[in-house]
């Protein structure tokens, strides 16, 4: 495995790793490599080859974060039996991790699918739809006193609250301390957190429940001055 750092114009410090490997069995190598190159913000290059008696394989790949709630990749190969594309984009939407897909294969097939991933968790406290990691595991309900859209978050994507101002993160670890807090980048204007970070330690499949401190309304700003045009003396 090799490793280097280099620039290429406004892109710094780029990292292109390196991978070959040999596998002999029963008299026979098999040989490839890897190489990925991240590139932008997020995004990653990679090649793939393997080479053995029976067949010769290449395949190239891009990978990239359209923002924090969506990635996509997409490939492109061949091999003796012919060319190969294939594709996925996914969207952690609130309710759902949504994930669309495609495939085909030279003279053989072409393929499509889509599928969602989500969950509902009701307590006495309130509940919600989410996104969901495994069936059954740890939870945290999370309450914005009533106050809905209200984007928060554990250590994935954002989510925002219902209008009941619920939601639920599902990406928490069992008997560890979690946080979970407030995307204040994405708050609104019509709405303040006083209380913007939580924190819970939960055994597995719990489902645990922390309030944060909102306020919500409209907000205005007003000059007062007297008839002739001046500001009245407060102090």
């Amino acid at each position: 495995t090799l490793s280097r750092y280099f620039d290429v114009g406004r892109f710094k410090n780029l990292a292109l790793s390196l991978s070959a490997y040999r596998n002999r069995y029963n008299e026979r190598n098999d040989d490839g490599m890897y190489l990925s190159l991240p590139w932008g913000n997020g995004a990653t290059l990679s090649y793939n080859a393997t080479l053995n008696r029976n067949d010769n394989t290449h395949r190239a790949s891009y990978y990239d974060r359209l923002d924090g709630r969506s990635n996509y990749q997409l490939s492109a190969g061949g091999s003796r039996s012919g060319a190969n594309l294939s594709g996925y984009y996914t969207r952690d939407s609130d309710m759902a991790r949504v994930t669309a897909n495609a495939g085909y294969q030279q003279d053989r097939y072409s393929a499509f699918g889509l599928s969602a991933q989500g969950g509902m968790t009701l307590t006495a406290e309130g509940g919600a739809l989410h996104r969901s990691n495994l069936p059954g595991g740890t939870r945290l309900l999370l309450d914005t006193e009533g106050v809905g859209g209200v984007p928060v978050r554990g250590y994935g994507s954002v989510a925002a609250t219902n209008r009941w101002g619920k939601a639920v993160v599902a990406d928490v670890n069992s008997y560890y301390r979690n946080k979970a807090s407030i995307d204040l980048d994405e708050l609104g204007d019509s709405a303040e957190a006083i209380k913007s970070v939580v924190q819970a330690t939960l055994t597995e499949g719990a489902i645990g429940y922390r309030k944060f401190e909102v306020i919500a309304g409209e907000k205005a700003m007003a000059v007062i001055k007297l008839a002739d045009g001046s500001e009245p003396p407060f102090g």
